[in-house]
């Protein structure tokens, strides 16, 4: 049943000290297994035939993703990657403060001479 959030905080520090002590029940712990399309990246080089009417010596084109899908995630509502804390493996998944994970896509155009 709803009911509204009516009741005050008595303080902003009492607030946070009661939420970084609190032990997390079995319900807000799920398996972080997932499987997901991290990195992706095609490249086509163009036929030395096509080449030797340039003043190229090759050319090539490429295109990349990054973060392009999380196909499966056992996590419902955030990327089982995310970590608050850093770099290290301390805090992983911690979903508190966490950004979205970026998606990246980029073009390439590599030309030698």
């Amino acid at each position: 049943t709803f009911r509204p959030n009516d009741r005050p905080v008595a303080s902003v520090q009492q607030y946070w000290s009661r939420l970084d002590n609190s032990v997390s029940p079995e319900t807000n712990t799920f398996d972080a297994s997932f499987v997901k399309l991290r990195e992706i990246r095609f490249g086509y080089a163009f036929p030395k035939k096509w080449v030797d009417k340039t003043p190229f010596g090759n050319i090539s084109l490429g295109v990349e993703g990054r973060n392009l899908w999380l196909i499966k995630s056992n996590v419902p509502h955030i990327d089982p990657e995310a970590n608050v804390l850093g770099t290290g493996l301390i805090g992983e998944g911690l979903e508190r403060g966490s950004v979205p994970s970026t998606r990246s896509i980029g073009f390439n155009l590599r030309v030698t001479f």
